[in-house]
């Protein structure tokens, strides 16, 4: 008797600890957000067109950096290796130490990029080298690198429909989305194919991420507190 119950106990305690199967999803049945051609136009009032555009140091904040931080200012000098290495790092360097970096090099190491996987880590790269450095490009480089982004933007809208990315998955929001946001916002106004490729941005800012964020203050306030209560009381 006493085995029997173990052996009952042993069989519901699995039955109750079993993870249920994992459904697949066929993502190919999943609904597709529309292209940007099948878009209203946007406005952006207000919209910054002066470059750089992205986040980045302000001339008093790069005055800090070095005098501060020459440590953190040799290190990028030595990833840069004057636009042969980090192109991220270059983009600093030649603004803390303009004509230190090949721009040439730069322009060329840009335009020879491979779009892969989602596409966000070149870019993201793309974006913010071309935005930084926009004043030291010549004319021709300017028009090459807008026609590299408006490819790389598109390679990135492409993978978010395809793959039906959702904003309940980190994937979208914490890369790629990133990604396009920033090659939208260097574009914008500086080529006409940015206007177009701001559609889809805007569209997956306020169609998909702008009502998760409603959804999640609603869970929040339900739950008898919000975010800023929270941090007050972290605080």
């Amino acid at each position: 008797m006493v085995c029997g119950a173990l052996a009952l106990a042993g069989t519901v305690r699995w039955a109750v600890t079993r993870a249920p199967a994992e459904a697949k999803v066929d993502r190919r049945l999943a609904p597709k957000l529309p292209a940007p051609e099948e878009l209203p136009p946007v406005t952006l009032v207000g919209f910054r067109s002066a470059h750089p555009r992205l986040p980045h140091p302000t001339a008093a904040e790069q005055a800090d950096l070095q005098r501060l931080n020459p440590g953190y200012v040799r290190e990028q000098r030595r990833r840069a290796n004057g636009g042969r290495g980090d192109l991220q790092a270059a983009a600093l360097m030649e603004l803390l130490e303009p004509g230190s970096q090949d721009i040439d090099h730069i322009a060329q190491r840009l335009l020879d990029l491979k779009f892969s996987f989602r596409g966000h880590e070149q870019g993201r790269t793309l974006a913010l080298v071309y935005d930084w450095l926009h004043d030291r490009w010549s004319p021709g480089q300017r028009e090459a690198l807008r026609g590299k982004l408006a490819d790389g933007a598109s390679y990135l809208i492409g993978n978010i429909r395809e793959e039906r990315l959702s904003p309940y998955n980190v994937y979208l929001y914490n890369a790629p989305l990133q990604a396009l946001m920033a090659c939208a916002l260097a574009l914008y106004g500086d080529d006409p194919r940015g206007a177009v490729l701001m559609l889809s941005t805007s569209q997956f800012i306020s169609l998909v991420l702008a009502p998760l964020a409603v959804i999640m203050l609603v869970i929040l306030a339900r739950a008898g507190t919000t975010a800023p209560e929270r941090a007050r009381k972290a605080a």
